[in-house]
């Protein structure tokens, strides 16, 4: 709702909130990497699992992990944290692949756009792949056995 964003904002009315998110998000540089007219209207099931793509939400990257029975001192030592039922992060530079992406500016060019846009899709696949990790360990009881 229009009215309730541009309250929010408090700085512009409605037709000046709706006008700003069009022109940036829709014509600016997200809409035109990711909006095609064409499919306007059509949903996309991101939650469907097709081998050549998984979605970002789908139930094999989502789904609840079994858990791990280990004694406090191997969890220490394995990095894990049993109230979260996580281990720590694998690789804590990550983050810094996407920390740092700011809003385009009219000074950006499309390279950087590109870019940015390239340092997402690797942000990404690393957090798939910390997924499948975490996934390996457990389907496979690698930390149960790694303590035996």
């Amino acid at each position: 709702n229009w009215k309730d964003i541009a309250r929010h904002v408090e700085s512009k009315n409605e037709s000046q909130v709706k006008e700003r998110y069009i022109k940036r998000f829709i014509n600016g540089a997200i809409g035109s990497h990711t909006w095609e007219e064409k499919l306007r209207g059509k949903a996309t099931d991101h939650t469907i699992i097709e081998p050549q793509d998984r979605g970002p939400l789908s139930p094999t990257l989502t789904g609840k992990l079994p858990g791990i029975n280990v004694a406090p001192q191997e969890a220490l030592l394995l990095g894990y944290m049993p109230h979260r039922d996580d281990f720590e992060d694998f690789d804590k530079c990550v983050e810094g692949l996407v920390s740092q992406i700011g809003v385009k500016s009219l000074e950006d060019e499309d390279i950087d756009t590109a870019l940015q846009l390239v340092h997402v899709d690797m942000y990404e696949r690393l957090l798939r792949e910390e997924v499948r990790r975490k996934r390996v360990a457990r389907d496979y009881q690698l930390v149960s056995t790694y303590f035996k």
